[in-house]
Protein backbone atom coordinates (compact mmCIF):
# COMPACT_ATOMS: atom_id res chain seq x y z
CA UNK A 1 0.00 0.00 0.00
CA UNK A 2 3.02 1.93 0.72
CA UNK A 3 4.33 1.80 -2.47
CA UNK A 4 1.05 2.29 -4.87
CA UNK A 5 0.64 5.68 -2.67
CA UNK A 6 4.06 6.97 -3.13
CA UNK A 7 3.29 6.04 -7.04
CA UNK A 8 -0.10 8.22 -6.64
CA UNK A 9 2.06 10.58 -5.40
CA UNK A 10 4.49 10.95 -8.27
CA UNK A 11 1.90 11.03 -10.68
CA UNK A 12 0.12 13.78 -9.72
CA UNK A 13 2.61 15.89 -7.67
CA UNK A 14 2.73 19.12 -9.52
CA UNK A 15 -1.49 19.78 -9.00
CA UNK A 16 -0.64 21.60 -5.33
CA UNK A 17 2.27 23.47 -7.35
CA UNK A 18 0.22 24.20 -10.05
CA UNK A 19 -2.69 25.62 -8.59
CA UNK A 20 -1.23 27.54 -6.18
CA UNK A 21 0.68 28.99 -8.66
CA UNK A 22 -2.86 29.81 -10.90
CA UNK A 23 -4.53 31.45 -7.71
CA UNK A 24 -1.66 33.12 -5.93
CA UNK A 25 1.87 33.10 -7.66
CA UNK A 26 4.04 34.03 -4.53
CA UNK A 27 7.30 32.23 -4.78
CA UNK A 28 8.56 34.07 -1.96
CA UNK A 29 5.39 33.42 -0.04
CA UNK A 30 5.97 29.78 -1.23
CA UNK A 31 9.20 29.24 0.10
CA UNK A 32 8.86 31.19 3.21
CA UNK A 33 5.80 28.53 3.73
CA UNK A 34 8.21 25.84 2.93
CA UNK A 35 10.93 26.55 5.42
CA UNK A 36 8.29 26.61 8.09
CA UNK A 37 6.88 23.48 6.84
CA UNK A 38 10.30 21.86 7.05
CA UNK A 39 11.20 24.00 10.85
CA UNK A 40 7.52 22.55 12.29
CA UNK A 41 8.00 18.77 10.55
CA UNK A 42 11.32 18.68 11.89
CA UNK A 43 10.27 20.19 15.78
CA UNK A 44 6.92 17.86 15.93
CA UNK A 45 8.88 14.95 14.73
CA UNK A 46 11.74 14.82 17.31
CA UNK A 47 9.23 15.95 19.99
CA UNK A 48 7.09 12.71 19.41
CA UNK A 49 9.72 10.73 18.96
CA UNK A 50 10.74 11.96 22.72
CA UNK A 51 7.70 11.29 24.19
CA UNK A 52 7.32 7.80 22.51
CA UNK A 53 11.13 6.48 23.94
CA UNK A 54 9.65 8.26 26.93
CA UNK A 55 7.06 6.64 27.94
CA UNK A 56 8.13 3.09 26.53
CA UNK A 57 10.62 3.22 29.22
CA UNK A 58 13.32 3.26 26.33
CA UNK A 59 16.38 5.47 27.08
CA UNK A 60 18.80 5.98 24.53
CA UNK A 61 22.01 5.55 25.59
CA UNK A 62 25.14 7.26 24.53
CA UNK A 63 26.11 5.09 21.29
CA UNK A 64 22.68 5.14 20.37
CA UNK A 65 22.54 8.97 19.80
CA UNK A 66 25.51 8.94 18.36
CA UNK A 67 24.41 6.59 15.65
CA UNK A 68 21.63 8.57 15.26
CA UNK A 69 23.41 11.46 14.66
CA UNK A 70 25.55 9.74 12.03
CA UNK A 71 22.83 8.26 9.80
CA UNK A 72 20.69 11.85 10.09
CA UNK A 73 23.79 13.87 9.42
CA UNK A 74 27.22 12.87 8.49
CA UNK A 75 28.11 11.88 5.10
CA UNK A 76 25.72 9.36 3.73
CA UNK A 77 22.94 9.97 6.26
CA UNK A 78 19.40 11.10 5.49
CA UNK A 79 20.24 14.72 5.78
CA UNK A 80 23.00 15.46 3.05
CA UNK A 81 21.01 12.88 0.91
CA UNK A 82 17.83 15.30 1.09
CA UNK A 83 19.52 19.04 0.81
CA UNK A 84 20.08 18.60 -2.99
CA UNK A 85 16.43 18.40 -3.68
CA UNK A 86 15.05 20.58 -1.08
CA UNK A 87 17.89 23.49 -2.50
CA UNK A 88 16.40 22.74 -6.09
CA UNK A 89 12.74 23.69 -4.66
CA UNK A 90 13.77 27.36 -3.83
CA UNK A 91 15.18 27.65 -6.95
CA UNK A 92 13.21 31.10 -8.70
CA UNK A 93 11.88 28.44 -11.63
CA UNK A 94 11.30 25.77 -9.98
CA UNK A 95 8.50 23.25 -10.83
CA UNK A 96 7.74 19.73 -9.69
CA UNK A 97 8.22 18.46 -13.08
CA UNK A 98 12.12 19.03 -13.02
CA UNK A 99 12.29 15.67 -11.12
CA UNK A 100 11.16 12.82 -13.29
CA UNK A 101 10.28 10.51 -11.60
CA UNK A 102 8.23 8.29 -14.46
CA UNK A 103 11.17 5.42 -14.02
CA UNK A 104 10.03 4.65 -10.92
CA UNK A 105 6.18 4.53 -11.59
CA UNK A 106 7.23 2.44 -14.81
CA UNK A 107 8.96 -0.09 -12.25
CA UNK A 108 6.22 0.05 -9.89
CA UNK A 109 3.71 -1.07 -12.73
CA UNK A 110 5.86 -3.76 -13.98
CA UNK A 111 6.70 -5.51 -10.56
CA UNK A 112 3.31 -4.37 -8.55
CA UNK A 113 0.97 -3.67 -11.17
CA UNK A 114 -1.91 -6.22 -11.16
CA UNK A 115 -4.69 -5.30 -13.88
CA UNK A 116 -6.99 -7.52 -12.38
CA UNK A 117 -7.83 -5.81 -9.22
CA UNK A 118 -9.17 -2.85 -10.76
CA UNK A 119 -12.87 -2.32 -10.79
CA UNK A 120 -15.23 -0.57 -12.83
CA UNK A 121 -17.83 2.08 -11.34
CA UNK A 122 -20.18 -0.30 -12.85
CA UNK A 123 -18.76 -3.39 -10.77
CA UNK A 124 -18.63 -1.39 -7.61
CA UNK A 125 -22.15 -0.21 -7.95
CA UNK A 126 -22.79 -4.22 -8.37
CA UNK A 127 -21.16 -5.16 -5.17
CA UNK A 128 -22.75 -2.63 -3.38
CA UNK A 129 -26.17 -3.65 -4.56
CA UNK A 130 -25.41 -7.50 -4.62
Amino acid sequence: MLLYHAIEEIEHKAVAFDVFMSCVGDRKMLRRVQKNAIATFTRLTTKYMIIMLWRARIFPSWRDIKSFSKFMFLKGGMMPNLSGPFKEFFREDFHPWDHQNQGLVDQWKNEHYNPTHEQSSEQLEQAKAG
